[in-house]
């Protein structure tokens, strides 16, 4: 099986997962900007969706990311005081 030339993984695993090589393109982003970066260079969804869409959507994502980063959690604020 093939998706997007990534081969998917069709045989069982033998030993451990976790000491198993591991194909960066199968890694999914662990945050917004990290998704909103990865969508833009996707040419499926360009091709789907269309140019306009895929940009106009990840400027907003790109957007939040920005806005969230900016933002000061109160667990933020806490531990900030916590080691002062």
């Amino acid at each position: 099986i093939t998706y997007n030339h990534i081969t998917a993984i069709t045989e069982p695993i033998s030993g451990s997962a976790y000491q198993q090589p591991t194909n960066q393109q199968l890694i999914l982003p662990s945050n917004l900007w990290d998704t909103a970066q990865r969508l833009k260079q996707c040419q499926p969804a360009r091709k789907w969706f269309s140019d306009l869409f895929v940009d106009d959507y990840t400027a907003k994502c790109e957007w939040v990311a920005q806005e969230n980063q900016r933002q000061i959690t109160d667990y933020q604020l806490e531990r900030y005081f916590e080691l002062a």
